[in-house]
């Protein structure tokens, strides 16, 4: 997105992390934000905004947001969208939920299309040390981390086409601009 803040990048007149606040407020009892940048823009959407904590000035990706995540939540889930996906579904957390109760594992990931999506996940708070010690013994990767804590996947396939895509172009925002995408109410 030419360097910009995704999350604060304009949807049909709002942003794209207000977007997916209003998806979230109906789907869980705590919202947290992870920002790395704009920090007081992000405090105005009246949540706690988690920067990542430095590890020896190695960027740690999306891990580092959860593993923040995991040490703010007040609960024992930690439900984790990505800012740029405005169109996520109004029952993620729900869903994952249940195949999380169900499947007796620690972690709950969506898949639609045949294609996995490991950054919207529901994930137990009990799994914090875990994510120290991948992220300690050099492990970067997502999918990685849910492999080794265990992880049901969670089929979305009814889901709107714009449900997990993310917007990574400033002519993918466009088009979603240009279209009557979704909304969160």
């Amino acid at each position: 997105m030419r360097g910009a803040d995704k999350g604060l990048l304009a949807l049909h007149g709002r942003s794209l992390v207000a977007h997916v606040l209003g998806r979230l407020a109906r789907q869980t009892d705590e919202l947290l934000i992870s920002a790395n940048r704009n920090l007081e823009q992000y405090r105005g959407y009246g949540c706690t905004v988690l920067p990542d904590a430095p590890h020896a000035g190695e960027p740690l990706g999306p891990l580092a947001g959860i593993r923040e995540g995991l040490r703010a939540a007040r609960h024992a889930l930690l439900l984790v969208t990505p800012c740029d996906a405005p169109c996520l579904p109004a029952d993620l957390g729900h869903r994952l939920a249940g195949a999380l109760r169900a499947s007796g594992r620690g972690c709950a990931r969506a898949r639609s299309g045949g294609r996995i999506h490991p950054v919207f996940m529901l994930v137990e708070r009990r799994l914090a040390p875990e994510l120290d010690r991948f992220l300690e013994s050099g492990g970067r990767a997502v999918r990685d981390w849910q492999a080794s804590i265990g992880v049901v996947d969670v089929d979305f396939e009814e889901a709107d086409s714009d449900a997990f895509a993310p917007l990574n172009t400033p002519d993918a925002l466009a088009a979603l601009e240009t279209r009557s995408a979704c909304t969160d109410g």
